[in-house]
């Protein structure tokens, strides 16, 4: 699907950078879960930590982004309220 403008390829942008972070933060988590070693299985769940942070920061920058027409605003901000999605997430203008 072609975009039509500017802000609508950086909020498709930013959905596939959370795709991603969300993938790998599902990984490590499993992981560290599975890893023998105390030290790697530290560094895996600290790995996990921070992709979960930049998930919260690339959600809020989606919610943000997106217009109140948008149909990823509206799913995004469902996931939000039932739970799926912790934290609070505000604009800053």
């Amino acid at each position: 699907m072609p975009t039509k403008n500017a802000k609508e390829l950086f909020v498709l942008m930013l959905s596939h950078a959370r795709q991603g972070t969300e993938r790998g933060a599902t990984i490590f988590k499993e992981l560290g879960e599975a890893a023998q070693n105390e030290e790697i299985k530290e560094a895996l769940q600290a790995r996990a930590f921070v992709a979960e942070r930049t998930l919260e920061k690339l959600d809020q920058a989606l919610i943000c982004s997106s217009g109140s027409s948008s149909g990823r605003f509206r799913q995004l901000w469902r996931r939000r309220s039932s739970g799926k999605l912790p934290g609070r997430h505000t604009c800053l203008r």
